[in-house]
């Protein structure tokens, strides 16, 4: 008989514990499931944002004439092409903060759709001349409609885009 008893006991014992632990399962669920919400949301919103997918090229003063050309050369390619696919977050993180008024001024007002000029692209078929004196730079740059100068400017250790100027007419 105290056997029967001692398997009756265990069997109530289980019984009366099922259910404490279930309850402590489905919390312990619930909570995973909110906090996998939370940061499913959290990595949404990170991804949706508005903001540039590159950085303007690292740049320095002290950069041999040979290496600030290759990056004066990228630069001015890679602007391009972010111009060229209408990229307007990437164009204005790879530009000076404060365009002056002229033909960089126009090609941001262009992609932001304000602009009184039509949007064009501009294809770099090559370039030639460099010139840099201090943190400004400029590079001739030949396209499929002729030769313009881009005068870049180096802020925070990065080279951006300030201005295309018009190439000097010889």
């Amino acid at each position: 008989m105290r056997e029967e008893e001692l398997q009756d006991n265990q069997a109530a014992d289980r019984r009366s514990a099922t259910p404490a632990r279930s309850r402590a399962f489905f919390w312990m669920w619930l909570v995973a499931l909110i906090i996998s919400l939370v940061t499913l949301s959290i990595s949404v919103d990170q991804v949706t944002q508005d903001r540039p997918t590159l950085r303007a090229m690292a740049a320095d003063e002290s950069m041999s004439d040979a290496q600030a050309r290759a990056v004066a050369d990228n630069t001015v390619r890679v602007w391009s092409r972010e111009k060229n696919a209408k990229h307007l977050l990437n164009v204005r993180a790879m530009s000076c903060p404060v365009a002056p008024p002229g033909v960089l001024a126009n090609e941001i007002a262009a992609l932001e759709g304000r602009g009184r000029t039509p949007f064009r692209p501009f294809i770099v078929a090559a370039t030639s001349g460099f010139q840099r004196d201090g943190a400004w730079w400029k590079l001739n740059v030949f396209s499929e409609v002729g030769g313009v100068v881009f005068t870049m400017n180096i802020l925070d250790g990065e080279l951006r885009v300030c201005q295309i100027d018009s190439a000097p007419k010889l």
